[in-house]
């Protein structure tokens, strides 16, 4: 799942800063988002799935 972050987090190998869409687990995402750090960012449906 996307997200945009809200404000910088860092792990042992990575690091995102606010502004930054991320793409974690669905699970950390919700956490993530109801811990008011992140938002969820819309998936774009490509034009060829719409066709479908």
């Amino acid at each position: 799942m996307k997200i945009r972050m809200k404000v910088g987090i860092a792990g042992v190998s990575w690091s995102a800063k606010p502004g930054d869409v991320i793409d974690v687990e669905p699970k950390e995402a919700k956490r993530l988002c109801e811990s008011g750090m992140a938002e969820p960012v819309a998936e774009k449906r490509s034009a060829k799935a719409e066709k479908r």
